[in-house]
């Protein structure tokens, strides 16, 4: 059991992109599943889909296909926790900055669900600023 899920997750993405994994498996929850969403569609994973396991093989997890360039290389190239359970980040909507003036994303949680810092700022909300990822 993993006390931060959102750090096992983006750990997990990174570590099977560097190794050039086709596929990797998430453990399965609401805010994994938000996460899974903005990827797909900031088109940093192919797509993913929910497994079924025994309990000792780890009960549901989200199975995700990873994405690569024509060359090999894999759209996920680092990740960055900002705000972790011992010390939450939070950012207002004028806080909010590119993340290496747009090649990567920022992933916030707002009042209005998981936003990408696109969205976030366009929506003019802030949030707690869970991670980075480029």
């Amino acid at each position: 059991m993993t006390n931060d899920l959102i750090s096992d997750t983006i750990i997990r993405l990174k570590n099977a992109t560097l190794i050039k994994k086709k596929t990797t498996e998430v453990m399965c929850s609401k805010m994994v599943d938000s996460i899974l969403v903005i990827l797909k569609k900031e088109g940093f994973i192919d797509k993913y889909e929910l497994v079924e396991k025994s309990f000792k093989e780890g009960g549901r997890v989200f199975k995700v296909w990873l994405k690569y360039d024509g060359n090999g290389n894999g759209k996920i190239t680092d990740v960055k926790r900002i705000s972790k359970p011992g010390a939450r980040i939070y950012v207002g909507h004028s806080g909010i900055k590119k993340v290496l003036n747009g090649i990567g994303l920022g992933i916030y949680s707002t009042s209005q669900g998981l936003l990408s810092d696109k969205v976030a700022y366009l929506k003019n909300v802030g949030g707690e600023y869970l991670f980075e990822i480029w």
